[in-house]
């Protein structure tokens, strides 16, 4: 923004050296924070061989800073016409003569909208060729010391990122940190990956809480310009650096789970497993795949669970636990195979109406309803065939009971397996 100081003259003459300075009084060092007043004194002056007068106009422009004062003008010549606003002054001032010196004083406040904080000052001659118009500048430039807001302590959860955003007081400020772990051995940072935002994903494969401790650095890169206005490079002006700790809570991790029959069972049976770990007061969720894209809820009570009616094969399940602060540990795959529940044919056979082996008991065939049943008298004849077992055997022939004696029999149960073989003995 500009402050304008506008200063006009009535007389044409020749060779006459109009010029312009301005410095800070009293004198500051190094950088300045924001809010912080500055005074400045800029001169006017005319030398010229003739004793005419002369004018001119002068311009202030306050950039990140803004004027927070009444202009003062003491010396020599006539100021009229000034206006100004916050980030401007302007005037008019003629009559100046040979030797005439016009003072102005006045303050600008260092604001957070800038890199560094710029008074520009201008005069231009009205009316004559200035004899050096290289002196009709001065600039005179304040670089800004960032201030960094304090960071506060984080808890993240191994393995994730710290995502912890950086705040300072001003819009241009960039960062620099670092990071020290507690324990080499144990802790690890990936980063950096982010700016104003530290994105560094922190590891904790240890048994223990472990912390990383953040130092940050606030930085503003300003154009440094010089005082006939011209830019010559960059500066960087370092603020005072912060430190922040990210505490890393002990691991988690599920310690072993409890399988039905350990991992082993037939289909007629449901697979519970039961989770444990190194958690207080811990919570279990249960994932379809390593990825934890899906969770299991059905079946599951207090982190325990049941699975019912699965298929002959074997299932895989992924359980994962949290604790009290949130944090879940990694996935703890658990198996459990099914097997086909295994047939077992019942030895004797009392058809006499007791209840007790009226019939033929064959367990564990209703797994395959495409068996084939036959079973032989002694002369090799059969006297019972079934393909499936959906109604047992009582023992009879044609509607007759059979008369006691030991029967053969051979179990096909369609599935690729050996047919079983064996006997069975009527008793009345």
């Amino acid at each position: 923004m500009a402050a304008l100081f506008w200063c006009v003259s009535m007389t044409r003459v020749n060779a006459q050296d109009l010029s312009i300075a301005t410095q800070i009084s009293p004198t500051i060092s190094g950088p300045q924070v924001a809010g912080t007043v500055i005074s400045y004194v800029t001169t006017v002056s005319l030398s010229v061989a003739s004793v005419s007068s002369f004018a001119g106009t002068l311009t202030l422009n306050f950039e990140g800073m803004t004027l927070s004062s009444a202009v003062n003008v003491n010396g020599a010549g006539v100021v009229t016409n000034t206006s100004n606003t916050a980030s401007s002054y302007m005037c008019e001032v003629s009559s100046l003569h040979s030797g005439d010196v016009v003072v102005f004083t006045y303050t600008g406040t260092v604001t957070s909208t800038s890199p560094s904080a710029i008074i520009r000052t201008k005069i231009d001659p009205i009316g004559f060729t200035d004899s050096d118009p290289n002196n009709n500048i001065s600039d005179v430039q304040t670089f800004i010391k960032p201030i960094l807001v304090q960071p506060s302590d984080v808890t993240v959860c191994s393995g994730n990122p710290v995502n912890k955003s950086l705040v300072a007081d001003n819009l241009y400020t960039s960062y620099a940190w670092s990071s020290t772990v507690s324990n080499s051995s144990t802790v690890s940072v990936q980063g950096p990956l982010g700016s104003g935002i530290i994105q560094d994903i922190v590891t904790n494969t240890g048994i223990g809480s472990e912390t990383v401790s953040y130092m940050v650095t606030p930085e503003l890169t300003a154009t440094v310009i010089l005082a006939n206005g011209t830019s010559n490079g960059a500066a960087t002006t370092l603020g005072d650096p912060k430190t922040f700790v990210v505490t890393l809570p002990a691991p988690l991790h599920v310690t072993s789970v409890a399988v039905t029959g350990n991992g082993v069972i037939y289909s007629d049976q449901s697979a519970v497993f039961t989770p444990s770990s190194n958690a207080v007061s811990p919570t279990y969720t249960w994932y379809t795949s390593v990825d934890k894209i899906s969770t299991i809820s059905a079946g599951v009570v207090n982190g325990v669970l049941t699975e019912s009616n699965l298929s002959l094969g074997t299932h895989t399940y992924y359980v994962a636990v949290t604790g009290v602060n949130g944090c879940e540990g990694p996935i703890f795959p658990v198996s459990v195979k099914v097997l086909s529940m295994p047939v077992h044919v019942q030895k004797t056979l009392t058809p006499n109406g007791d209840g007790i082996e009226d019939t033929w008991d064959i367990k564990g065939l209703e797994q395959y309803p495409k068996c084939n049943i036959r079973v032989f008298d002694r002369w090799g004849e059969v006297v019972y065939s079934s393909v499936g077992y959906n109604t047992p055997w009582t023992g009879t022939f044609h509607n007759n009971t059979l008369a006691p004696a030991t029967y053969y029999y051979i179990i096909d149960l369609e599935d690729g397996s050996a047919p079983i073989g064996g006997d069975i003995d009527i008793i009345k």
